[in-house]
């Protein structure tokens, strides 16, 4: 405690002897309050003036010296600030920005804070809350700040490529707008659910069966102050209360509910409201990009790799196979007869055949071995970390192309694979390309013994 007394008195900051009265606080403004505490590299709180402790909901500092800072921020919260923002003071001085703490009795609130390092290993923590209107609701400040966390987390949303990523981000950015007990994103389509609870991790749960459902089909905000008192919802849990659920555009719904009885306003429901237009228009472009890709690099017809994908992946594949010094295989594949049955039947059935055998290379291969329609009826499979064992995979490819000629109705006459395979060796001097150059000179061998 010497070390950081010493600290206090040269920096001119509240002394112990003054830990107990806002006298001593002084970065007090009209602004909202500010109050103090210093941190030990530990995390635990071994200064603490009143004014700090009231604006956590604490009547004295003594309730919190000597605690640790779980006690006042959720676990996200801080690894955020350990991770991200504890770093920075190497650089730079002073750290300030916008925060989310825990109020006495685990309420959730946003509050400004500043932490700056003291010359050994300690932290000061200058924390000042949103200023409030007389009628004692969030006055311009607090909507401000509401404003000010959605914009940036619409921003970070924007950014981002993937589904997953952008439903956890949008659970993020509730955490920093709305109080709630739990949250929630229903995508119906996709029967896909996440949750968030603020009482005690994430979770996989859902709030209630029919509330969502109802918001996404009347395509309107739903708000109320009992939940319970509406059964055709069925509610997961006798503690939820205060609820709002919000349509994603015709996707699902966000839901946010409190244990607490009328928790949310009409002001959390716009705030609601505008972070799920943006997560709608956000999901369905990344939702029709998927779409796009996924047609840029399949075939049309089999729905197998294309040619375009095979370039693609040709370079990560060589990377991985030189630097664990691993084998690739390339068997390439033609089906033999196949102009007669575009000239017997017709080419409707020469395409079904083709998704037939396509689906029996899909199905006959290793999870990591990569099967692609090369152009026509040829197909090529690519077997990463394989040898010689490409020999076992032909083997299975005859047996099962004879059982399949038992048992399709689609031609009357019996049709096999030309197959011819090669390797490729990092440590020799045949490139890649030329590999599958010299497994398709093998299938057009195999073809002519075949004929």
């Amino acid at each position: 405690m010497g070390r950081i007394k010493d600290w206090l008195l040269e920096t001119g900051g509240p002394s112990p002897k003054n830990a107990g009265s806002n006298n001593g606080n002084r970065g007090y403004s009209s602004h909202g309050r500010q109050g103090m505490a210093v941190i030990n590299g530990e995390g635990e709180i071994t200064y603490i003036d009143a004014t700090f402790a009231t604006i956590f909901g604490y009547t004295g500092a003594g309730e919190l010296l000597e605690s640790d800072l779980e006690t006042l921020y959720p676990q996200r919260e801080l690894g955020r600030i350990n991770v991200e923002i504890i770093p920075q003071l190497e650089e730079q001085e002073v750290w300030e920005g916008r925060v989310t703490g825990f109020k006495k009795g685990e309420k959730k609130f946003n509050h400004h804070l500043s932490i700056s390092k003291t010359s050994g290993d300690d932290f000061v923590w200058k924390v000042k809350e949103s200023p409030v209107s007389q009628a004692g609701l969030p006055g311009l400040g607090g909507v401000e700040e509401q404003l000010s966390t959605l914009r940036q987390g619409l921003s970070a949303l924007q950014e981002l490529t993937t589904e997953g990523e952008i439903l956890r981000e949008t659970l993020d950015i509730l955490d920093g707008i709305i109080n709630f007990d739990f949250c929630a994103v229903q995508l119906d389509e996709e029967n896909i659910h996440v949750a968030k609870s603020n009482m005690g991790g994430d979770g996989f749960f859902r709030i209630g069966e029919g509330l969502g459902q109802l918001s996404s089909e009347r395509g309107k905000v739903v708000r109320g102050d009992h939940l319970g008192e509406y059964p055709e919802f069925e509610p997961k849990s006798d503690y939820f209360n205060s609820f709002i659920s919000v349509p994603v555009g015709d996707m699902g719904s966000v839901q946010v509910v409190s244990r607490a009885q009328d928790n949310f306003t009409q002001g959390d429901a716009d705030l609601l409201q505008i972070l799920t237009n943006h997560l709608s228009e956000k999901l369905s472009r990344v939702q029709l990009e998927s779409a796009l890709k996924t047609k840029a690099i399949h075939d049309q017809l089999t729905g197998l790799y294309n040619r375009h994908y095979l370039t693609e992946i040709l370079a990560k594949e060589v990377e991985r196979a030189d630097r664990y010094n691993h084998k690739i295989a390339f068997l390439m594949i033609d089906v033999n007869r196949f102009k007669d049955v575009n000239d017997s039947y017709s080419h409707a059935i020469g395409d079904q055949v083709l998704r037939e055998i396509g689906s029996l290379l899909r199905d006959n291969v290793r999870g990591p071995d990569i099967v692609f329609r090369y152009g026509g009826d040829e197909f090529l499979i690519l077997l990463p970390e394989t040898g010689e064992g490409s020999s076992v995979v032909i083997e299975r490819l005859q047996d099962e192309m004879e059982e399949w000629n038992e048992e399709n109705d689609l031609v009357d006459f019996p049709l096999s694979l030309a197959m011819g395979n090669a390797k490729f060796d990092p440590r020799e001097d045949l490139t890649v390309e030329e590999t599958i150059g010299e497994a398709d000179r093998s299938m057009y061998e195999d073809k002519k013994r075949n004929n």
